[in-house]
């Protein structure tokens, strides 16, 4: 069965480039059966840094997976990190994580959050920062060491690391 996915925004500002400011992201209470009947059974969601460093919104965001999974055995998340502007920055930022260190933890977080789901991760989005793919597979790896992500990966295809090379 293919998925159905819908994007489940933050409400953490007024524009899509409210996901790339700094700052907890809040989520408004989504009426998972309204999405189970209009016949979605994916959600993408979406976190920063600071988001996974705060508790109560993974156990939101956990609560959400798990009403989406019991949609049906196909049903899924994905759970994307977005990049968090610098000073000086604007619109999407430079595309580049901004600390490998701290990404890496933050992941950690995620997915001892979603420990037990099917939710697939999506380690860095837009990553139009990278010049080469080298570098930028360099990065994703160090992320992906750091927080331990390997071993939930292992037999699984539940980390998306997808860039420009892989179109």
């Amino acid at each position: 069965m293919a998925s159905r996915g819908l994007n489940l925004p933050s409400q953490h500002a007024d524009t899509n480039q409210g996901n790339f400011l700094p700052g907890v992201f809040s989520y408004k209470s989504y009426r998972m059966p309204q999405l189970r009947a209009a016949g979605f059974n994916a959600v993408r969601l979406g976190v920063n840094v600071d988001t996974a460093n705060d508790p109560a919104t993974l156990a939101t965001l956990r609560a959400y997976t798990d009403e989406v999974e019991a949609f049906s055995e196909n049903a899924t998340t994905l759970v994307c990190m977005w990049d968090t502007l610098l000073p000086n920055q604007t619109a999407h930022g430079d595309g580049l994580v901004n600390s490998i260190t701290e990404m890496a933890a933050a992941w950690k977080k995620v997915a001892a959050a979603f420990e037990g789901t099917k939710a697939h991760f999506e380690i860095f989005n837009e990553p139009f920062g990278y010049t080469t793919a080298n570098q930028y597979l360099a990065a994703m790896e160090s992320i992906i060491t750091g927080a331990g992500l390997w071993n939930l990966a292992k037999g699984t295809n539940n980390l998306c690391i997808g860039g420009p090379w892989g179109r």
